[in-house]
């Protein structure tokens, strides 16, 4: 019994990651194993919540060109059109013979809720992610974009994603939507169109 307790000891000693393994609680472990994906959707997120539904079709007209009007250069929206950008890179375009777009614009920028992600179900060369779309209230975004200006420019005082979501959850409408990425040249790009849960 001795040389077994003595045993043990030892292994602690000279691996201690054993120690750390074992008091590590399991809602310590990240639930977003892929970066990239993640940030697709804080950068989504932060675009949504800081910007008007307004202003995003309006930013929309321009994110082929290098820079935005001067008429727009402010560090709000200088912010979000740069985020907007990134975006469009990580997205596959469908074929628009395909999917056939009904009432007003439709995609990942032009979302009226907050995002959160519930499940990320990991394939070979493909990934689902479920998520769940809450109902972002014109007046909470205008409370969100009036945070933001308040806050001039210091990102410390900015409502991050958690306060955010905390403040959209008990909204009365959500959806759930299952997105899929795909593996292109190495990098994971998530397709445009999206399954909705018809619950």
């Amino acid at each position: 019994m001795k040389k077994l307790l003595c045993a043990f000891l030892c292994s602690l000693v000279f691996n201690p990651s054993l120690i750390l393994a074992r008091i590590q609680k399991p809602q310590e472990i990240s639930k977003k194993p892929y970066p990239g994906i993640s940030e697709f959707y804080d950068n989504l997120n932060y675009v949504i919540a800081f910007s008007s539904y307004s202003e995003r079709v309006e930013l929309t007209k321009y994110l082929a060109e290098k820079e935005l009007p001067e008429k727009f250069k402010r560090r709000r929206l200088a912010k979000v059109f740069a985020l907007m950008k990134k975006i469009e890179t990580e997205i596959i375009k469908e074929d628009p013979n395909i999917v056939i777009w009904t009432g007003p614009p439709s995609g990942h920028i032009y979302y009226s809720g907050l995002i959160e992600i519930k499940k990320i179900q990991p394939g070979a060369d493909i990934i689902r992610v479920e998520v769940i779309v809450y109902h972002l209230k014109p007046e909470i975004n205008n409370e969100l974009i009036a945070r933001y200006e308040a806050a001039r420019g210091d990102e410390k005082k900015v409502p991050k994603e958690e306060q955010m979501l905390g403040i959209v959850k008990p909204a009365p409408y959500r959806k759930e939507e299952v997105h899929t990425w795909v593996l292109v040249d190495g990098d994971w790009k998530k397709k445009e169109a999206n399954l909705v849960s018809l619950k």
